[in-house]
């Protein structure tokens, strides 16, 4: 877990985390670095791949 999360994490009363498969959709279902900013991850269809994706996996609006 990155370290700044887990201080923000460490000030709260109660974590749920929950995951499901839309979550991981959202994010290519690849495996990113955890330093990797979630606004990345979330490139814009079509902007290219992701880890192991080839670009022509995705949809270009």
């Amino acid at each position: 877990m990155a370290p700044q999360l887990r201080k923000n994490l460490a000030k709260s009363a109660m974590t749920i985390f929950k995951g499901d498969v839309s979550s991981r959709k959202l994010v290519r279902d690849a495996t990113w670095p955890y330093t990797t900013p979630f606004a990345s991850a979330l490139a814009p269809r079509g902007s290219g791949g992701g880890p192991g994706r080839a670009p022509e996996m995705f949809i270009h609006a």
